[in-house]
């Protein structure tokens, strides 16, 4: 599991750096913690949320965004890979769970 500290955050604001993406960190009424300005490639990630709440926000978005591995540092690449290991794909494994069941609850309707 990714540590809930400063350092860490630093580290995931790189990897999002190197893919292209700016990061500020503002104010604003937007309560998920941040905001995603696609066409800009900006992220603005609410400075007054706690460092772990932030460390969320980002992890979500580099869950959704394209990450070109290519593009990325060694000490990035390992960043992510990690992510890729023990964040995204027990997001995965649980979307497919969630989707087996559904279709078994389907199932038992008909």
């Amino acid at each position: 599991m990714l540590s809930q500290t400063p350092n860490t955050l630093k580290k995931l604001e790189t990897l999002l750096k190197e893919t292209g993406y700016q990061i500020r960190k503002g104010k604003g009424s937007f309560n998920t913690g941040y905001c995603i300005l696609e066409t800009k490639k900006v992220i603005v990630l609410n400075r007054y949320h706690s460092i772990e709440a932030q460390i969320s926000s980002v992890v979500d978005i580099i869950g959704t965004i394209n990450v070109d591995q290519e593009l990325l540092s060694t000490p990035s690449k390992k960043m992510y890979q990690k992510l890729d290991r023990e964040v995204f794909s027990k997001k995965q494994e649980d979307k497919d769970k969630e989707d087996k069941d559904k279709e078994d609850q389907e199932d038992e309707e008909e």
